[in-house]
């Protein structure tokens, strides 16, 4: 069984098979937020004000934290935010929001003090990353990929800061805590140095499978530090297999012996600049690169993380500045006929309540537990949503996600049936004589038949063994009948009975006229005549038994008429209409057409056609409506 990962991963595709579609357990914030799993909003502390962060994670997934997430106010790749906070900041890492949880950060001075977390607050805080600024509980904060400069890095994971304490104590009227020491730290980083973040979006983007996808990368190089920098190189990988177009600004690009390409921009940007009013948002100038991405086609439930965008801002050609790495996943795709589970049931679902939409409907009427399961019997795009509510948040929550619904084509088998041609003897002429014919397929004997000439008409005379002779036509090998006559036959036999003599002196001086008659499955016939002289025969001295020359019968030209039966099997999973074309190497062409009005499905087809032209050789397309096409070819 396949499995697919229910609006947040994908599958292999299969044929006809039962499909099943199951949740993720985990991802990166960056998922999580792109996919819009979680939420991060200002909010209260415990003591009033607004300066904590919670993140609510509203899936059964775990939401992990791995990087330094920079908090931006606003992100400039917010286009028209609905509500910023006004103080930029970033996340401590390592750490996880669980399914359905709220996690709230505090703010880093309070929740740190000379070197331990107070008991009372989480054991994760946030960080102010510029000084003087308030916060607005309630504003929402976006995320575009944004991670904390490395050099900053190190100033989050000193254990000993070491900044003067009369500074601080002097010029904030504020006691020097461990909290305070690393804070003051980032601040006075970020005004004695240029700090360049990227973003890098989409943060997560969907293609189709087996479909090129264009994609607008947008790189935004942000200067948090109140220092311009000049000269930064900025840095992208465009990954084997992957393309691109339409870059602005124009970069350098590198070759890399595994097919990817490195581009490189130089950029000059300048200095942050602070407002006067701490309730406004610094000034943070920022330079955008964008160009057009194009994936390679990709199979279903394909997962690929895109490198991460790069800043070199120091000049000493080392990374100084790195991006979250956008993730590209392909849609989900099964075959039509496929039955696809959808399966929520790898957690602890005893809080939360489902209603599937399957069929697109709007009506959430398709199911009420967690495992469902529809049969597509059709190429299409299908839209499945799901609503789940949790009674322990009190909270309902709704989403959807595509399916692509792939034609197969048709599969066929191709039996030929050979036209069996039947072979009779009819003889006339001197009683008691025997004709014989030998029939060779190639130079192989393939069947004898004899007949005994009896008194009265000809059409009475017994066989020796069967009456006839059955001929399976192949119409690359060649037919010969070699027929003989006898006028002496053996005596004491039991068909012939005793005869020696009687009327020898006749036989020798007869005209003895034959027939060899073909039947065709279709009741008609052909004669082809032929006459034994005894006479002549002696007269020219015959060496052959019975001094009666044997007759030599070319029955391929004879046979060049006789139609074949063509007949194939089709079977197709959905529910499509067929067509079957023969086009024969002499120019025929035949068309038979089995429409499927009703729409069921699985499709059994059986077509049969007679053909009676000249052609060597056959070629069979079974085409089903939505143009999957299978064929082959035969030889006749």
């Amino acid at each position: 069984m396949v499995t697919i990962f229910l609006l947040l991963l994908a599958a292999i595709p299969t044929c006809a098979q039962t499909v099943t579609i199951s949740q993720l357990d985990e991802m990166s914030i960056w998922e999580a937020y792109a996919k819009g799993y979680i939420t991060i909003e200002s909010d209260y502390d415990e003591y009033g004000s607004p300066v904590a962060i919670t993140i609510t994670n509203c899936r059964e997934v775990k939401v992990n934290i791995d990087d330094y997430v920079m908090l931006m106010s606003p992100n400039p790749q917010d286009v028209s935010p609905y509500g910023t906070t006004t103080q930029d900041g970033v996340l401590e890492h390592g750490f996880s929001v669980m399914p359905g949880d709220v996690l709230t950060l505090y703010y880093g001075s309070y929740t740190v003090n000379n070197g331990y977390f107070s008991p009372h607050l989480g054991s994760y805080a946030w960080w102010c990353t510029e000084l003087g600024q308030t916060t607005t509980a309630g504003a929402t904060i976006s995320l575009a990929g944004e991670i904390l400069p490395n050099s900053v890095v190190g100033i989050m994971e000193d254990q000993n800061p070491s900044m003067d304490q009369w500074v601080i104590t002097n010029t904030y009227g504020i006691d020097p805590g461990y909290g305070v020491l690393r804070n003051y730290e980032i601040w006075h980083y970020f005004n004695t140095h240029p700090s360049l973040v990227i973003g890098k979006t989409p943060l997560w983007s969907q293609a189709l499978p087996q479909t090129q996808t264009d994609l607008t990368v947008s790189l935004a190089v942000t200067n948090l530090g109140y220092i311009s920098c000049s000269d930064a190189k900025i840095t992208d990988v465009i990954p084997p297999g992957y393309s691109y177009t339409s870059p602005s600004p124009v970069p350098s690009e590198t070759t890399n012996p595994d097919g990817s390409i490195t581009l490189q921009w130089d950029i000059d940007i300048g200095s942050a600049i602070i407002t006067p009013n701490p309730t406004q948002p610094n000034y943070y100038p920022t330079e955008w690169i964008t160009y057009t991405l194009t994936t390679p086609a990709l199979n279903s439930g394909t997962r690929e993380f895109l490198p991460s965008a790069t800043a070199d801002f120091e000049g000493d050609s080392m990374e100084d500045a790195h991006s979250a790495q956008p993730l590209v996943e392909v849609q989900h795709s099964v075959d039509e006929g496929d039955t696809v589970q959808f399966d929520w049931s790898g957690f602890d679902c005893s809080s939360v309540s489902f209603n599937w939409d399957l069929d697109d409907d709007g009506l959430f009427d398709d199911g009420t537990v967690p495992e469902v399961t529809r049969t597509y019997p059709d190429d299409s795009l299908e839209e499945i949503s799901l609503l789940a509510s949790n009674t322990n948040l009190g909270v309902s929550d709704y989403d959807s996600m595509n399916i692509v619904v792939n034609n197969v084509p048709p599969e066929f088998n191709l039996v030929t049936y050979q036209q069996v041609v039947t072979i009779s003897l009819r003889v006339a002429g001197s009683k008691w004589s025997n004709v014989g014919l030998t029939l060779y397929e190639d130079d192989m004997a393939i069947g004898y038949l004899e007949v005994e000439r009896w008194p009265g008409g000809p059409d009475n005379n017994p066989s020796w063994g069967d009456p006839t002779l059955p001929l399976e036509f192949h119409r690359d090998k060649s037919y010969t009948a070699f027929v003989t006559y006898d006028p002496y036959p053996d005596s004491g036999d039991e068909i012939r009975g005793d005869q020696p003599n009687n009327g020898k002196d006749k036989k020798d001086n007869a005209a003895n006229p034959i027939w060899i008659i073909l039947t065709y499955e279709n009741g008609d016939t052909t004669r082809i005549h032929h006459t034994f002289n005894t006479q002549q025969s002696k007269i020219r001295k015959s060496d052959h038994p019975n001094h009666v020359e044997p007759w030599e019968v070319d029955l391929n030209s004879y046979l060049q008429g006789v139609f074949i039966t063509l007949e194939a099997s089709a079977y197709d999973p959905g529910a499509d209409s067929l067509t079957f074309t023969w086009e024969f190497n002499d120019g025929t062409v035949i068309t038979n057409d089995y429409p499927n009005p009703s729409g069921s499905y699985p499709v059994s087809v059986m077509d049969t056609v007679n053909y009676a032209g000249t052609a060597s050789e056959v070629t069979l397309t079974v085409e089903d409506d939505d143009m999957g096409v299978a064929t082959k070819t035969l030889t006749l």
